[in-house]
């Protein structure tokens, strides 16, 4: 049941107007108005409905436990949306978009699975606390903001074919990945898989510039192929004596600005 006394007072009045009846369910943090055809924020997060846009059509089944939602949004594209037994969001799917934007489901713990194969860009602070993807697949991706998956422990395999350039603390929790496949990948601002002590081989064909605070507690890493690369931040795997020529070859104390400007430098080029 919703608890209305926890809604933002800016929204009441808004709620007010929906029959009880005519709720179709609590999706995570948001309300479904099946009259009005529309989704309803309870905690101020615009990012999420305003990548499904305005919705043509609503239809809802049942997957053993979970329940599926799809919706027609007035371009004529499908988004299906996952729910559990108690209507966290398990599943999202939406091949249309172009960018993640900022803040999605900034507050959701509970997404399994994340298909958003046409997506370029994510932006900042998106599924900062969410906990349980494991398997994650970004096709078309070549930018990403800060704080992507910043709290997810289980991540096990991240696979990432075009992405280019990420910022800040992304995946940063990623205590059990053991694969990365960033074949692309250029630059990395600071925090890039820092708590990681399960990936042997770290294999980056693309690699040029990483910032501050890269895997610093990866232990276990045996294997460096980095072909391309010309500086490293502080703190470069600094639990792991493997890395200590590195950091002798590659690091340089002025290293956070050259990357902070190239990196901006870069991401314009791709907005």
């Amino acid at each position: 049941d919703v608890n209305f006394n926890e809604v933002p007072k800016r929204l009441s009045y808004e709620l007010s107007k929906i029959n009880e009846k005519l709720i179709g369910d609590l999706l995570d943090k948001f309300i479904l108005d099946l009259k009005n055809k529309k989704i309803i924020s309870l905690k101020n997060d615009y990012a999420f409905i305003n990548t499904i846009g305005d919705i043509e059509s609503i239809e809802i089944s049942k997957n053993e436990d979970n329940k599926v939602v799809k919706f027609i949004n007035k371009n004529k594209k499908e988004i299906i949306v996952t729910l559990d037994g108690l209507g966290n969001i398990i599943g999202y799917k939406n091949n249309s978009i172009k960018t993640l934007p900022y803040g999605f489901l900034i507050e959701n713990r509970s997404l399994e699975e994340l298909s958003i194969d046409h997506c370029v860009v994510i932006e900042d602070d998106c599924l900062i606390k969410n906990k349980c993807i494991k398997k994650l697949y970004l096709p078309d991706v070549k930018c990403i903001g800060r704080n992507f998956l910043n709290d997810d422990e289980e991540l096990r395999e991240c696979v990432l074919p075009r992405t280019k350039y990420v910022s800040d603390n992304f995946i940063r929790s990623a205590r059990r990945c053991f694969i990365l496949d960033m074949p692309r990948l250029v630059m990395t601002k600071n925090g890039f898989m820092t708590f990681n002590n399960t990936l042997k081989h770290l294999y980056l064909p693309s690699i040029k510039y990483m910032g501050n605070g890269f895997m610093t507690s990866n232990k276990v890493c045996e294997d460096f192929d980095l072909p391309k690369l010309r500086k490293i931040g502080f703190g470069f795997m600094s639990d792991n004596r493997n890395a200590e020529r590195l950091m002798d070859i590659y690091y340089h104390p002025k290293h956070t600005n050259i990357v902070e400007e190239a990196f901006n430098s870069m991401k314009r080029k791709i907005m």
